[in-house]
C-alpha cells in the first residue's frame, strides 16, 4: 500500500512539473470564423504576453487541401475545413499552430439576441460594437454550452490551463498585421510575416 501511495505521489508531482513546464513555452493559436473579415493569429509568448496578428480573409494563399492551388481564404468554408485553413496559414507563415478555434458567431448572436450584420463583421470597430452589445445579454448558463459557440481541438484541461496561465495578470498585448496589396478584393501578400505595430 505504501508503494502505491508513493507511486501516486510521484505521478502527481510529475504531472505538476509537466504543467509548469508547458506554461513556460510559447504557444500559437489560430482563430477563425466565416463571419469575420480576418483570421487571428494569437501568439502566447513565454513571458505570457500576447501578440495578436490579423490576416484578412481575402488573403491569397496556397490552399493545403486543394493540392496547393492558390485561392483567397474566404473561398474555403472555414467551418468545415478548419484543419485545411490552419495548415494553409501555418505553411505560409512557417508556423506550427498548437490549436485552432472556429467561432460560431451566428449561433452566439442568435442566443444573445444580437443579430450579426448580413455580410458579417468587416471591421475591428464593428466587432467591438457587436461584442459590447452582446456582453449585456450574456448569461452564465451559456458557459455550459460553449461547444455550441466554439469548435476547437482544445480539451477542457487546455481551457483550464490557459485560464490559469493568463487570469489575473496585467496582459501586455501587441498587435501585428500583414503587408499586402489589395487587388480587386483579393489581398496579395507582400511577404509572409506578421509585423508588430510599434507604439
Amino acid at each position: 500500500m505504501k508503494h502505491k501511495r508513493s507511486l501516486i505521489l510521484v505521478m502527481c508531482m510529475l504531472l505538476q512539473i509537466g504543467s509548469v513546464h508547458a506554461a513556460e513555452q510559447e504557444e500559437r493559436l489560430l482563430l477563425m470564423s466565416d463571419d469575420l473579415a480576418w483570421l487571428m493569429d494569437v501568439r502566447i509568448k513565454a513571458d505570457d504576453s500576447l501578440q495578436i496578428g490579423f490576416l484578412p480573409n481575402t488573403l491569397l494563399l496556397p490552399i493545403a487541401c486543394a493540392d496547393g492551388y492558390a485561392a483567397p481564404l474566404k473561398n474555403v468554408r472555414m467551418e468545415t475545413n478548419q484543419t485545411c485553413i490552419t495548415e494553409s496559414v501555418g505553411n505560409f507563415l512557417h508556423v506550427k499552430y498548437d490549436h485552432s478555434i472556429y467561432l460560431h458567431m451566428k449561433a452566439f448572436g442568435d442566443d444573445v439576441g444580437v443579430k450579426l450584420p448580413p455580410d458579417g463583421l468587416k471591421t475591428s470597430g464593428s466587432l467591438v460594437d457587436y461584442m459590447h452589445k452582446a456582453s449585456d445579454e450574456l448569461e452564465m448558463s451559456m458557459l455550459f454550452h460553449y461547444k455550441k459557440y466554439i469548435t476547437s481541438d482544445l480539451s477542457l484541461m487546455d481551457y483550464i490551463r490557459y485560464y490559469r496561465r493568463l487570469h489575473g495578470k496585467k496582459l501586455q498585448i501587441t498587435y501585428a498585421y500583414m503587408n499586402y496589396m489589395d487587388m480587386e478584393g483579393t489581398a496579395i501578400p507582400m511577404d509572409n510575416l506578421l509585423h508588430s505595430i510599434k507604439k
